[in-house]
């Protein structure tokens, strides 16, 4: 009985020693639970505190994108329009091209013509240049040929002079020779008158001499 009795008191003993130790243990714990509670605590408010600032900061921002959003679906409307004024655009140049391309053809014709004259031209031009030189020839020739027809007036003058003083001497002389010729013919006729006369005259006598 004495042992079953000491051993319960020591069971107590052990048991209030143990449930003391325990109470200890569970209050450092509490204190440190507390002491971690309150730094969480502090780590959540400021944690909250970023968390409200990125979710305004997100807010912001989804406020500027469907203000975006919503000048997007503007823009496209606006894109829509411009896409149709750009084809309606494209239409007008591809008739402006077609009709630069007809005037292009046409042009380049012209351009063949005129070409074809300005080559017409430029043998008319080289032909024109020749004639011109062949007239400057000339011209020289011409001087040259009045040069020489000078020189040849010269002669004929002194020519004349020298035909006029042979004239002159040759008239002169023609006078003397007329004046012969007179004198010869009267000569001629007065001694054929009297070469006739001596031949009648013979004649006659030689008649008489026959009979």
């Amino acid at each position: 009985m004495k042992k079953w009795t000491l051993i319960v008191i020591l069971q107590f003993l052990f048991i209030n020693v143990w449930a003391k130790t325990d109470v200890d243990k569970k209050l450092d714990q509490m204190k440190t639970n507390a002491e971690n509670s309150e730094h969480n605590l502090g780590q959540y408010k400021d944690n909250l505190s970023i968390v409200d600032g990125n979710l305004d900061s997100v807010d912001k921002a989804l406020g500027v994108l469907k203000n975006q959003e919503k000048q997007l679906n503007l823009g496209k409307k606006q894109i829509d329009e411009n896409k149709k004024f750009l084809d309606q655009q494209k239409i007008k140049i591809k008739k402006l091209i077609i009709s630069e391309e007809t005037n292009i053809t046409a042009e380049s014709k012209q351009i063949e013509a005129l070409k074809e004259a300005l080559m017409k031209l430029e043998d008319n031009k080289l032909k024109r240049q020749e004639n011109v030189q062949a007239y400057n020839d000339r011209l020289l020739e011409i001087d040259r040929e009045k040069e020489e027809w000078g020189l040849q007036k010269k002669y004929i003058s002194e020519l004349r002079l020298q035909i006029g003083n042979k004239l002159k001497d040759a008239n002169s002389e023609r006078k003397k020779w007329s004046a012969k010729q007179s004198t010869y013919k009267g000569e001629v006729s007065k001694w054929a008158k009297q070469a006739r006369s001596s031949r009648d005259n013979h004649n006659r006598y030689r008649g008489l001499s026959n009979e």
